[in-house]
């Protein structure tokens, strides 16, 4: 039963964007990459963006805004912070938080950016697949790290927990 229902989604998947398919619209059609929905839920669709955009850091802010322990933690943390590559040629993504909570997110730098967090493409989709937990990242400096000491060792665990909650988000790279 459970494989039936599974191909009803991806039939349904099909027709939904069979007109984009014909139009050949690539933007659109990038737009389309899907995931099947987890067995738990096949009332929708996950869209996928491109990791580090900003649609996926407006999904990506949203979801840990909504986890209110980590609320908690980041508690009077003030901070614009710089998401960015090393190896790719993606514009650097800015998520500004006040009282630990998303304020803006942008690809225009803020007058300064606080924090810089910077990897490779193999670190972030390893972090992103919880291969690679955030704080090891920083410890091996596979994710390149520039700001207050101090602030990071005092948000550690919860940097480490919105690290892990990326991989909630579906993505492409």
């Amino acid at each position: 039963m459970g494989d039936s229902v599974e191909w009803i989604y991806v039939l349904v998947f099909i027709v939904r964007h069979l007109s984009v398919l014909i139009k050949g619209d690539a933007l659109t059609l990038c737009r389309a990459a899907c995931t099947l929905p987890n067995s738990a839920h096949h009332d929708h669709w996950k869209i996928m963006d491109r990791f580090l955009s900003i649609p996926w850091m407006e999904a990506y802010a949203a979801h840990c805004s909504a986890d209110e322990s980590l609320a908690v933690a980041l508690k009077g943390f003030n901070a614009s912070i710089e998401y960015g590559w090393l190896d790719k040629d993606h514009p650097n993504i800015y998520l500004t938080l006040v009282n630990g909570l998303p304020q803006d997110i942008s690809e225009t730098p803020p007058q300064k950016a606080l924090l810089r967090v910077h990897a490779s493409q193999e670190t972030w989709m390893r972090i992103h697949q919880r291969e690679l937990s955030g704080k090891k990242a920083f410890l091996t400096q596979e994710l390149q790290f520039r700001g207050s000491m101090l602030t990071l060792l005092k948000y550690m665990d919860p940097f480490n927990t919105t690290f892990r909650r990326m991989g909630d988000i579906p993505a492409t790279f």
